[in-house]
């Protein structure tokens, strides 16, 4: 009896990534861990056709040597279309779980940016606004216990310089808490919500046949 032919499908994927802009440039993070997202292929494909020893079948998957964001897929089956298909149903199972992945972080950044700016719109309407009307009517204080000639100035002074301190602490802090809220939104704003920094895991050219 002659035995079936085995027709053998490969397809190369690279990693879905996403841009973030920190530190002056953009890098390129990952969806998932290569490595560890081929681990968990291998185990949901790869080795359960080994225990039940399906017909049409994942025969490998695995990272391409020197290029851990491109991944290998081969397919098993009796025909060319079917092991083609196989492999793009597995590959649109993952592309719409990286898809999901994609719009959680897209939410997650878009909260962290309406965080930033509540608080920057605090600091700048709330906060700085009162240390600066404290700062004014302390100022104003100093000034007219200096003109004044009451007694025990000196030690009213020390203590308005005391107070004076520490309010030019706190509008300091705020400060700069200011300008690294501004420097984080730099950071996310306009080119981190494009749809081209947001790339869904994808075949690299066609699958790949044995006729």
């Amino acid at each position: 009896m002659l035995a079936k032919p085995v027709f053998e499908t490969t397809a190369f994927l690279r990693m879905g990534y996403y841009n973030m802009y920190q530190d002056n440039s953009f890098s390129q993070i990952e969806i998932e861990n290569p490595v560890e997202f081929v681990k968990k292929l291998q185990i949901l494909y790869v080795l359960k056709n080994k225990q039940k020893k399906e017909a049409v079948f994942i025969n490998e998957i695995s990272l391409e040597k020197n290029q851990n964001k491109i991944f290998k897929i081969v397919a098993r089956a009796p025909s060319n279309d079917k092991a083609k298909k196989k492999i793009q149903d597995l590959v649109l199972k993952i592309q719409q779980d990286h898809k999901r992945r994609i719009e959680l972080i897209q939410k997650k950044l878009q909260k962290y940016k309406d965080e930033l700016l509540d608080e920057l719109k605090d600091i700048r309407l709330n906060r700085l606004s009162s240390v600066n009307k404290e700062l004014a009517q302390k100022e104003k204080s100093v000034l007219k216990l200096l003109k004044s000639t009451i007694e025990n100035k000196s030690l009213l002074l020390s203590h308005y310089n005391l107070i004076l301190s520490d309010l030019n602490k706190r509008k300091n802090k705020l400060i700069t808490r200011e300008f690294l809220l501004k420097d984080r939104l730099q950071s996310i704003a306009g080119q981190s919500f494009e749809k081209d920094n947001f790339k869904n895991t994808e075949i690299i050219g066609k699958i790949l046949q044995n006729d």
